[in-house]
C-alpha cells in the first residue's frame, strides 16, 4: 500500500509544479503585453550633414547649420531645439570645447560672453 501511495503523490506533486510555472509563465505575459510601460525609446533626427562640425556634452548637441548657433538639449519631454542667438560671423569646434563669434562677442560653450575691442574675424 505504501508502493502504490508514493507514484501517486509524486505525480500529483509533478502536476502541482508544472500548473505553477504555467500559471506564473501566464502572469508574466499578461505583464508583459498589458503592464505600465515606464520608459520607451525615441529616435529623432537632427540636421546635421556628415562630416559637419558639433559637440556633444552631456544631455546637448551644439552644432551650427545657416551661420545660426543651434542646441539640441535632451530632456523629459523629448528632443528641445534652441536657437542661440543671431547670424554669427564665424565658429570654431576643437575636442570638448565649441566658440562662436559675432563682431566684437565671442561665446565659448559653457562660459560667460567676452566682449572686446574690435571685430573677432577668427578663432
Amino acid at each position: 500500500m505504501s508502493r502504490a501511495f508514493r507514484p501517486r503523490t509524486g505525480r500529483l506533486l509533478l502536476v502541482g509544479v508544472g500548473a505553477l510555472l504555467a500559471l506564473g509563465l501566464l502572469a508574466a505575459l499578461v505583464a508583459l503585453l498589458f503592464g505600465e510601460k515606464k520608459a520607451e525609446l525615441t529616435l529623432s533626427d537632427t540636421p546635421l550633414a556628415p562630416g559637419q562640425a558639433y559637440l556633444i556634452d552631456g544631455d546637448r548637441i551644439t552644432y551650427v547649420i545657416d551661420n545660426l548657433f543651434h542646441e539640441y538639449r535632451v530632456g523629459k519631454s523629448g528632443m528641445n531645439v534652441t536657437e542661440l542667438g543671431s547670424a554669427i560671423s564665424g565658429y570654431d569646434i576643437r575636442g570638448d570645447n565649441m566658440a562662436v563669434f559675432i563682431g566684437d562677442v565671442l561665446q565659448i560653450s559653457g562660459l560667460e560672453q567676452l566682449r572686446f575691442n574690435g571685430t573677432i574675424h577668427r578663432v
